[in-house]
């Protein structure tokens, strides 16, 4: 994103000037390989398609265009610069995956609407400030569908695909955004709780009207947790869910400050701690918007150069 320079009082009431930790060198980069390593054994030992995709090439710089894909949150570096991005997910479901009496299976269909817009700065206190047209950086929607095949009681898969449009709300530049992937959902019980194994692989990409393409390739493994609690909400009893997953970013990731006379940060694998609250299959909602659950979810990467707070509606299967 490309904006005109701002003063320094501008910029300092936007973030957190948090006290940096100093750790010897020799300490944190054993931290990150620990972290990494264990993160890279569970993709090994609960997914069936390990390094095989795995690429030499280094890591694309991260672009605008994959806005949608991450979602709405803070995303900030360690030297300080923050990207925010403002989105929903809208979606119509148009049939519910079922097995029959003698085992026919009919695959559920729904489609999406991920819409997603950049901002420069972010102020819940001035939504005003924050919707004005020169503070809008990028907006992209990327239409899509997801096709669930429920292969027993316990086992779902779910191909997706979505392929949409973006830009720059200046003019300087404009790009065809995809993805596609695979997730698969095992569903287990416990006395008190479920929980579910989720794993995916995703391949995202774009090209703008420059010339300029780029992809990412990410494998994904992540454990929920669901339970029923004593509260109610409208009458209906309030279920508590929460996640810990982790991404595996096989081409590595660079992400661009927009602050001029930074380093790019690189990052290649991500973590992400998450906390929601839902009514079960009476959806939250406000007016005519509804969502699955509603919580927050931490996000960063093992060497520390990369963490983001961002919203969550719904379960990482269906994200």
């Amino acid at each position: 994103m490309r904006r005109a320079r701002r003063s320094a009082s501008a910029s300092a009431c936007l973030r957190c000037n948090r006290p940096t930790a100093v750790r010897p060198a020799r300490f944190a980069a054993l931290g990150n390989r620990r972290r990494r390593a264990f993160g890279r054994a569970l993709c090994l030992v609960l997914i069936p398609f390990p390094g095989a995709f795995a690429q030499d090439q280094l890591g694309e710089t991260i672009h605008w265009a994959y806005s949608a894909y991450f979602g709405t949150g803070r995303y900030e570096l360690d030297n300080g610069d923050s990207t925010y991005v403002l989105g929903g997910r809208p979606r119509k479901l148009i049939r519910e995956p079922t097995i029959g009496e003698q085992g026919e299976r009919s695959a559920g269909i729904e489609l999406f609407f991920p819409i997603a817009v950049g901002v420069y700065d972010f102020d819940p206190t001035n939504i005003g400030g924050t919707a004005r047209v020169d503070n809008v950086g990028t907006v992209s929607i990327v239409p899509g569908a997801a096709f669930e095949m429920r292969l027993d009681g316990r086992w779902s898969l779910k191909p997706f695909v979505h392929v949409g449009w973006g830009a720059e709300i200046d003019g300087d530049a404009s790009a065809w955004l995809y993805w596609a992937g695979l997730k698969t959902q095992a569903r287990f019980s416990a006395e008190s709780f479920d929980w579910m194994l989720v794993n995916g692989l995703a391949y995202l990409g774009y090209s703008n009207d420059t010339g300029e393409d780029g992809n990412l390739l990410s494998v994904l493994t992540a454990f929920e947790f669901e339970r029923p609690s004593r509260y109610e909400i409208a009458g209906h009893q309030v279920r508590l869910h929460w996640h810990v997953a982790y991404t595996d970013y096989l081409n590595e990731l660079k992400i661009a400050p927009r602050l001029i006379g930074t380093d790019a940060v690189q990052i290649d694998d991500e973590w992400e701690i998450g906390a929601a609250f839902s009514t079960g299959e009476h959806r939250l909602g406000i007016k005519r918007l509804r969502w699955d659950r509603v919580g927050i979810a931490y996000r960063f990467s093992s060497n520390g150069d990369f963490e983001g707070i961002g919203l969550t509606f719904t379960s990482l299967f269906d994200r």
